[in-house]
C-alpha cells in the first residue's frame, strides 16, 4: 500500500504538513488540538452544524484529497476508539431532561461512530464502499489492514484511510477516575522526565490518501501487525519475526518511533523490549506531541511520512538521540502495554 498524501490537525501546528513548527508546549494534563480555519474547506452552514470532532475529521480528509488532486476517493475507511463524545454525550443529557419524550434526533444521528467516514462521503459524493473500525487501540491499524486487502484485489483504487478521537471533559474526568492520566500539572516537553505513573491525554485526527499503485513520492507501508496482552517475551519475538518477515534486518531501520507514554514503570517495559532488538540511539518518540489516545498511531504515521519526505530524524522533534539520514521507519506504539502495534514504513523508489 502506498500513500499519496496525508494531513493532520493535532496538538502541535501540524495543519501546514510542514516539520519546520516550533513545537507547542502545553501544561496540564490534556493536549487538544490546535483547529485550524475551517472556512477553507467547510462552509458556514456545516460549521455551524458539525461538531468538534466532525469538522476536524472532514477538514483533515479533504486537505489529505486536494493534496493527492482527488475529487472523490473510491473507498472511505474511518478508524476511531470512542467516536463523537461531545454528540453522544449531548443525545444523552437530553434523553434524561426530558424523560426519553420529544427527542431531538439529530444529535443520535451524529453521535454513531460512522458518522465521521458517511460525512465526509456526503461531502466527497464518495458512493463506494464506506466502513469504520471501533477496535479501542487497533482501530486505526484495522482500518489501514483493511485498505490493503482492497487495494490488494483493485491496486488502481484510490482509498482514504484516517482516524479521529476527541477529548471531552466527559471523558476526561472518567478517564482520570481510572488513573489513567498525570496527576500533577506538567509541559508536554517533560512527559518523559517525570518519574510518575500516568500519561497526557490527547486528541487527533489524521487522514491519508492510499493506492495500490507506486510513484516515486509516495511512502510504502509495507506491514502492520498488532500484537494484543501477550508475555513480555512474546512481545519481543513476536517484533524479531515481524522485522525477519519482511526480509529486512535491524540495522535497516533508520528510526523506530516508540509509543513511550510518561508512565514511569509502561515505559521501562517499552525500552527494554525496544533496546534488545534495535540501537538505543535510533528509537524515538512522538506522543509528548500529540499525547495518549486510541488512534495516536495515526498521529505517528502522520510523523513518519514527514521525516521520511523530509529525510532527517529531526531529534528537537522526536527526541531520538542522534540526527541521520531516514528511510525506513518502524512505528512501535503501545496502549498502555496491551495493545502492541507495528506498522513499517519507507520511501519508495523503483
Amino acid at each position: 500500500m502506498f500513500l499519496k498524501s496525508w494531513s493532520t490537525i493535532s496538538p502541535q501546528p501540524s495543519w501546514s504538513n510542514d516539520l519546520k513548527f516550533t513545537p507547542t508546549i502545553h501544561s496540564g494534563n490534556i493536549l487538544k488540538c490546535l483547529e485550524p480555519d475551517y472556512a477553507e474547506f467547510l462552509n458556514s452552514t456545516d460549521t455551524r452544524r458539525m461538531s468538534r470532532i466532525l469538522k476536524m475529521s472532514a477538514s483533515t480528509a479533504l486537505k489529505a484529497l486536494l493534496s493527492a488532486s482527488i475529487a472523490s476517493p473510491d473507498k472511505i475507511i474511518a478508524g476511531t476508539g470512542l467516536g463523537c463524545l461531545e454528540d453522544t454525550g449531548l443525545f444523552l443529557k437530553k434523553m434524561i431532561e426530558s424523560a426519553e419524550l420529544f427527542l431531538n434526533p439529530t444529535p443520535f444521528i451524529h453521535s454513531t461512530h460512522n458518522t465521521l467516514s458517511s460525512k465526509i462521503a456526503i461531502q466527497t459524493r464518495c458512493y463506494g464502499y464506506n466502513a469504520t473500525y471501533t477496535q479501542t487501540a487497533f482501530s486505526f491499524e484495522l482500518a489501514l489492514i483493511d485498505a490493503q486487502l482492497h487495494l490488494k484485489e483493485t491496486p488502481a483504487q484510490n482509498i482514504l484511510v484516517g482516524a479521529t478521537d476527541e477529548i471531552t471533559e466527559l471523558s476526561q474526568n472518567l478517564m482520570s477516575e481510572f488513573k489513567m492520566f498525570k496527576k500533577e500539572p506538567i509541559k508536554n516537553y517533560d512527559l518523559f522526565k517525570t518519574n510518575s505513573s500516568g500519561t497526557l491525554n490527547g486528541e487527533g485526527s489524521a487522514w491519508f490518501v492510499a493506492s495500490g499503485v507506486p510513484k516515486n513520492s509516495d511512502i510504502e507501508i509495507v506491514d502492520v501487525f498488532t500484537i494484543f496482552r501477550q508475555p513480555k517475551q512474546d512481545i519481543v519475538a513476536l517484533s524479531k519475526d515481524f522485522i525477519h518477515r519482511n526480509g529486512i534486518k535491524k540495522e535497516d531501520v533508520d528510526l523506530v518511533l516508540g509509543g513511550f507514554s510518561g508512565d514511569n514503570k509502561l515505559d521501562t517495559d517499552l525500552e527494554k523490549w525496544l533496546s534488545s532488538i534495535f540501537e538505543y540511539e535510533k528509537i524515538g518518540k512522538f506522543k509528548h506531541l500529540c499525547g495518549e489516545y486510541h488512534t495516536s498511531s495515526s498521529f505517528a504515521l502522520w510523523l513518519g511520512c514527514q521525516l521520511i519526505t523530509s529525510n532527517s530524524s529531526r531529534p528537537e522533534i522526536t527526541l531520538c538521540q542522534s540526527e541521520h539520514e531516514v528511510k525506513k521507519i518502524l512505528i512501535f506504539n503501545s496502549y498502555f502495554n496491551s495493545h502492541i502495534t507495528l506498522i513499517l514504513i519507507r520511501k519508495y523508489e523503483e
